[in-house]
């Protein structure tokens, strides 16, 4: 599955659609599983991945979110067909998502959110590789994964392990494990 956050969602109005993997007989397509964290109330429900392949769809938020979205939209939305969860433990909301998820069979994802989403899965090593696109060109002012997570001195830093480096057009993609 591919898993992004709220405002991912609603910022970049993200399709999910396809997901490419490597087999013995080349590139194929596959259908992705559409995975999307964060509060239900503040979600664009008008976001295009929600128009088609409605059951491929997950929509993740907390108890108290759930309770607090009108019930008029827990219809359309659920009218939809897309599959609405709420975790009841926030304190270990990450964890108890993937445990989710995991009961679904979604076993691999690719988190492709902000830095907010990055730094929970960092901050609880809840990763087996972390792919990193570095572009040819710097625009804007947002926020690092590492500002997210909140690192502030060396004793706190995450190991990694470069595993693969590779020239993309202009843009340098690395790929790291955790060290």
């Amino acid at each position: 599955g591919i898993l992004v956050g709220r405002k991912t969602l609603n910022f970049d109005n993200p399709s999910l659609d396809v997901a490419l993997y490597s087999s013995p007989y080349g590139l194929n397509q596959k259908k992705s599983k559409k995975i999307i964290i964060g509060s239900f109330s503040k979600i664009n429900w008008d976001a295009s991945l929600f128009h088609k392949d409605a059951e491929n769809i997950y929509v993740i938020g907390s108890k108290a979110d759930w309770n607090d979205f009108p019930t008029e939209k827990k219809a359309a939305v659920q009218a939809l067909g897309i599959n609405c969860f709420n975790i009841q433990d926030e304190r270990n909301f990450i964890e108890e998502v993937l445990k989710y998820l995991g009961k679904k069979e979604i076993t691999s994802i690719l988190v492709e959110g902000g830095p907010e989403i990055h730094a929970e899965f960092l901050k609880n090593k809840l990763f087996d590789k972390a792919s990193v696109f570095v572009a040819s060109s710097l625009v804007g002012k947002g926020k690092g994964p590492a500002d997210a997570y909140g690192i502030q001195e060396m004793k706190d830093r995450l190991e990694l392990k470069l595993i693969r480096h590779e020239l993309v057009g202009t843009d340098l993609f690395l790929q790291y494990k955790r060290g």
